[in-house]
């Protein structure tokens, strides 16, 4: 289902994303922050909308991405209902694109983030208690990693370390070796997602100590791959009818 102007105030394009000067639907009220770039946050119009909604932002940010960052104002405001009409306009569309497999706590779509705070596609600001689970330690979108990303994938994109190496690579190793505990020597390998690493560190143990079980805490979580849930202690929502799993796994209390 496509996004409706009519209902929603606004355009997606097919990415479900806001082109250059469009618009957020909002109600009146929306608080802006002290000093923010006129570039982020424009103003309120005093024209109604046609939809469900009685204003509209402006949103003159030269893209949806310019939004997020430290600079977002770091206010909890709700403009219109939940979800708002552009959030369930993208839900259509994702029941009909997205496998149901995959299921999301919220029922809002995020445009920007930054600080303790979401926005979501129709202007709300939530405070965010989520994006620790997907390890943002660093805030979304700071500064120092947004213009890392970009040297980067202006270099290139990807190579394949097992193919073509590269320093990025090496110099993370090397930090994390700094960092971790111990004067002894150590190694480091990465993985593209944390049960892939679990994974692998079992192979290595296995295959460095020739023995095949597996030593795990109660009431920890792994990884939702078919090893890693094994590991898992919790059953629901994790493993509850996805056996059976790998044997040799042992659980030890934890305090």
């Amino acid at each position: 289902m496509k996004p409706n102007a009519e209902t929603s105030g606004v355009k997606l394009d097919k990415y479900g994303k806001t082109s250059p000067g469009q618009r957020f639907s909002a109600h009146e009220g929306w608080p802006l922050c002290p000093g923010a770039s006129p570039r982020r946050l424009a103003s309120l119009r005093s024209e109604p909308t046609t939809g469900t909604v009685s204003r509209e932002l402006t949103m003159t940010a030269t893209t949806a991405a310019d939004l997020g960052g430290p600079t977002l104002p770091q206010v909890r405001r709700l403009v219109t209902e939940v979800p708002g009409p552009r959030s369930r306009a993208l839900a259509a569309r994702r029941s009909a694109a997205v496998s149901a497999a995959v299921g999301s706590l919220m029922p809002v779509y995020a445009v920007a983030a930054g600080g303790g705070v979401v926005l979501d596609v129709d202007g709300n600001s939530f405070i965010d208690l989520g994006s620790g689970i997907a390890v943002t330690t660093v805030g979304n979108s700071a500064p120092a990693v947004v213009e890392a990303v970009r040297e980067q994938v202006a270099a290139f994109t990807h190579t394949c370390f097992m193919i073509t190496p590269y320093d990025g690579y090496v110099a993370v190793a090397e930090e994390l070796n700094a960092i971790t505990p111990g004067r002894h020597e150590k190694r480091s390998a990465l993985f593209n997602s944390g049960a892939e690493a679990v994974e692998n560190a079992v192979k290595v143990a296995r295959s460095a100590t020739r023995r095949p079980a597996v030593a795990v805490f109660e009431h920890a979580y792994h990884g939702r791959t078919s090893l890693t849930m094994a590991m898992t202690a919790k059953n629901m929502p994790y493993k509850n009818g996805f056996g059976p799993f790998a044997p040799e796994i042992y659980r030890a209390p934890m305090s």
